[in-house]
């Protein structure tokens, strides 16, 4: 039997949080998914339980997810946290990666977002 996991998946995007959700879901159905639309309520959430993995976007109202990233870490340091993002340019991978935030392109299919949920 597939381990319960917890996952958030943090994106402005509806159709971008469906996607991974239904990826997610597909693959772990008893796996317990929560949904954010921005790092606000990505952040109270994270106060509220733990998650094994969460899904961050990166152009979003208000804080970007690395902006966010510093402070997620933080309240889920055993979370494993990915930048989903189509901000593809090398100074935002960079910057991901240079703090420890795992940089996944979008646009997404089931390969990569399974590819993260794996490792």
């Amino acid at each position: 039997m597939d381990p319960v996991r917890s996952v958030l998946v943090v994106d402005d995007s509806r159709l971008s949080r469906m996607m991974i959700s239904k990826i997610i879901s597909t693959h772990h159905s008893n796996w317990l998914i929560s949904e954010a639309e921005n790092a606000d309520q990505a952040l109270e959430l994270c106060t509220e339980q733990l998650f094994d993995y969460i899904t961050l976007d990166h152009n979003m109202p208000g804080m970007t997810g690395i902006e966010a990233y510093p402070q997620i870490r933080e309240i889920q340091p055993d979370a494993q946290i990915g930048l989903f993002t189509a901000n593809v340019q090398k100074s935002t991978q960079e910057k991901s990666e240079s703090i420890g935030l795992q940089f996944i392109a979008k646009p997404l299919n089931e390969e990569k977002v399974m590819a993260f949920f794996q490792e």
